[in-house]
Order: structure tokens, then sequence, then C-alpha cells
């Protein structure tokens, strides 16, 4: 069996400077004789053809043993690095004399895009499971986009109105022009009766008197019915609390994602999505008090 030659190392032609030349009979280039001879660790070295001394010979077997530790070494590195984890100092220093043979600690390469899915030691489920991880969270984000869709619709923070304040507001308006409104009806049924009664006592006669019971019963009438504001107030007043818990919650909302987490989103233009239209504005009802053009606006052009 030829012996390889292998490429002279700076620590080995120390060595053989230091040895004075006397490993020159193995080669021109110093070797491993475990390779060639199939010598396991812990076995002795077979004796040079040239007679070395005792201090030569000893450190070239400390070499040797030096060498024996440090491809252990690269072969619990390789080993780590197929499973995907790591090895302790102490894991290494304890497995140095294991004596693996060269071939054995050969370190293979590793891929550059070497990951946890096709690491050699992922198992086919793991990959299932990292696959449907990835699925989540894409429809996680999905639903999020979705969130703030509807969040905009409400309320944008580019948008020139606010639709949760305005339907508060416009709630409120109802409240106080129906109270308003129950209050006239009220004073105005309360004055019929006195007029009813004023002409009764005027002309004491069965006509009068019969027309007087009946408009009397009608005035009772109205003022049982306008016991509608109470109930509608009450109910409106829900429904504005309602809101106004609404309008809470998306603005603290808004708050958490920032602003510019909707600069991206369109503004909403009408409820049904559709651009606006210029007879748009005609169709608002009645301006909230402070807004739009009042009446005394109006007798200004006349004058």
């Amino acid at each position: 069996m030829s012996r390889r030659v292998q490429k002279v190392f700076t620590a080995e032609r120390r060595l053989k400077e230091r040895s004075g030349g006397v490993v020159e009979d193995w080669s021109d280039s110093f070797f491993d004789p475990t390779l060639e001879s199939g010598i396991g660790a812990g076995e002795a070295l077979p004796a040079p053809k040239t007679a070395a001394t005792a201090d030569a010979t000893g450190i070239n077997q400390a070499v040797l043993d030096e060498i024996r530790a440090l491809r252990s070494e690269v072969a619990q590195l390789r080993d780590a690095v197929r499973a995907g984890g790591t090895v302790e100092p102490a894991h290494l220093e304890s497995s140095a004399a294991s004596g693996d043979s060269a071939m054995d600690v050969l370190p293979e390469p590793v891929s550059s895009n070497f990951t946890h899915s096709n690491r050699p030691g992922a198992s086919e489920p793991d990959r299932d499971d990292l696959e449907l991880i990835r699925k989540q969270i894409e429809e996680m984000n999905e639903h999020i986009h979705r969130a703030k869709m509807q969040i905009a619709s409400l309320r944008h923070p580019k948008a020139e109105d606010d639709r949760l304040v305005s339907a508060t507001t416009e709630l409120d308006a109802i409240i106080k022009d129906t109270e308003m409104a129950t209050h006239t009806i009220l004073e105005s049924a309360e004055q019929i009766d006195d007029l009813a009664m004023t002409l009764k006592n005027a002309a004491p006669n069965d006509f009068v008197a019969d027309h007087v019971e009946q408009i009397a019963f009608l005035v009772t009438k109205v003022f049982e019915s306008c016991n509608f504001q109470d109930i509608t107030g009450q109910r409106i007043n829900k429904v504005v609390r309602t809101l106004e818990f609404v309008e809470e919650r998306v603005h603290n909302m808004i708050l958490i994602w920032g602003e510019d987490a909707f600069s991206d989103l369109p503004v909403p233009e009408n409820d049904d999505g559709t651009p606006r239209n210029e007879d748009d504005d005609l169709l608002n009802g009645p301006q909230l008090e402070g807004e739009g053009i009042s009446q005394d606006d109006i007798d200004k052009l006349f004058d």
C-alpha cells in the first residue's frame, strides 16, 4: 500500500526542525500513520524506521494526539450542524479521545439556505406545521386589513367629517327638536281648552256645552299622546350612548394603530360607497343649529 503524501503544515515543519529531521524516514511530507495502517485511537503507533531520541518520539506522539482531538471536535461540530443544535465545550472535551477515523470526521458542506424547515433533521410533520402557521399568519393579516377598512369607513383620520359624531349629533338634535315641538303642542292644547271653557261660560246652552265637552275630550287626547316624546327620547338616548361607546372604542383602535396606518386606505364618500354627485348636498335634510344658512341670512338677501 502506497503512502498518501499530505501537505506539510507549519506545525509539522517546525516539529521536523526541532527533532533534527528524525521523521524523514516516514516521507518528505509528514503524514499520520493511522491513515494508512488503520490503527485506531489509543493504539500504539509504529516505530519509525530511523531511531529517534526519546524527546522527539514524545513530541511526535503529542502532536498526533492533538490532531486526533481536533478531528474529534470537528466531528462533533459536524453532528451538531446536522442536528440543528449546539455543542457545549465540556461535551467536546469529553469526546476528544473518541478516536473517530479520518473519513468519519470530515465535515460536510452546509447549504447557504439552511433553515429550520429544510434542515436534514426536520421531519415532514414539522414542515407541515410551519406551512400551517404561515397560512394562519396571512389570514390574520387579511382580517386585520379588513378591520382597518371597516374602521376607516366609520372614522377616517383624514376625512372631513366623523360619521359616528355626526350620527350622535343628529340624534341629539332629534331629541331636542321633538321636545320643543311637544312643548308647543301642549301649550297650544292648553290654550284651546281655556278658550273652550270661556265659550261655554259665555253661551250657556246645550249646543255649545256639547261641543265644548267634545273639545275638552280631544284636548285631553292630545295631552296623552304627547307622552310619546318621553318614550322616544329615552330610546334615542340609549342609541346615542351606544354610538358614543362605539365611537370611543374606534378612536382607541385608531390611536393604537396610529393615523399613519390608515394613510393608504381610501377616504369613504357615500354610505353605499358610491361617489358623491352634485345633488347629494340637497338630501342632507335640515341643518344643525349653528350650521348652514339661517332664515335671517335669507332675509338679508332681500333687504
